[in-house]
């Protein structure tokens, strides 16, 4: 009965943080108020959460900087924080070793890279990507930096 208890209590623990996270998520408008879930989660040591909230820090500021004016200094400030993001996340999946997590943050890093010209180290991302996949049988993870690898070579082509 304690163990039941134990890991009930750890559910719920885990259930209002990542309730909070998405409330967050929802209401802030700068990614400096996002700042608040990571601090939570390293205040109580969840490193998976903290993870994760980099990740989504990562995602809400790429899709931010897709509105942004191509070549502008905000677009361009909102990528490199994305980047900073989707990296920390990664290194914390791979201490923890959650590969399919950092196989969608290896993708996001992917994205972001694109999004900046740096074709090569976005199919390198990539390549990661899918190689981390492989690795963990994650047969979704595969197809889907696949196809961002393929989005990336076709702009390289386009452009070049």
């Amino acid at each position: 009965m304690k163990n039941y208890q134990k890991t009930h209590s750890l559910f719920l623990k885990n259930l209002q943080l990542l309730l909070l996270t998405l409330l967050l998520l929802f209401f802030t408008t700068k990614h400096q108020d996002m700042d608040v879930v990571v601090a939570l989660a390293q205040g109580i040591g969840d490193q998976a959460l903290e993870a994760e909230q980099y990740k989504n820090m990562g995602v809400v500021l790429k899709s931010r900087a897709k509105a942004c004016e191509e070549g502008g200094k905000e677009k361009n400030e909102r990528l490199n924080v994305a980047l900073k993001n989707y990296q920390r996340a990664s290194e914390v999946q791979t201490r923890l070793g959650e590969h399919q997590e950092n196989v969608k943050s290896l993708r996001g890093i992917a994205g972001v890279l694109q999004m900046q010209g740096m074709l090569d180290l976005a199919v390198e991302a990539c390549k990661e990507s899918i190689k981390l996949a492989r690795v963990c049988s994650y047969k979704a993870g595969i197809s889907r930096a696949q196809r961002v690898q393929v989005s990336v070579v076709l702009v390289f082509f386009i452009l070049f």
